[in-house]
């Protein structure tokens, strides 16, 4: 059996957030934080635009279903809609 080449984690040597690459400059960091926004911006219009189709394709009015009705399978399906819509919206983004 081989001995494996190990090596030691210390603080001095270990990865941390802050290490960016060669020739990165703020002008790069800003135009990062620019690029998160409009993402975030249009994971959010996708999202709030997907919600308004749902509700206006449905036969039924979803609030009232939700909240007199006291429907709470239509309110899990809608959310487990929503959660999926997230993960797919984020997975394409990322």
């Amino acid at each position: 059996m081989q001995a494996t080449n190990t090596k030691k984690v210390t603080p001095s040597n270990a990865v941390t957030s802050t290490v960016q690459p060669e020739g990165y400059t703020p002008a790069d960091e800003f135009q990062d934080i620019v690029e998160t926004f409009l993402y975030s911006g249009l994971g959010l219009f996708i999202f709030a635009f997907t919600f308004w189709l749902i509700v206006k394709i449905s036969p039924f009015s979803i609030r009232r279903e939700i909240e007199e009705d006291q429907n709470t399978s239509l309110a899990i399906i809608i959310g487990s809609v929503m959660i999926g819509l997230s993960v797919i919206i984020a997975a394409a983004i990322h």
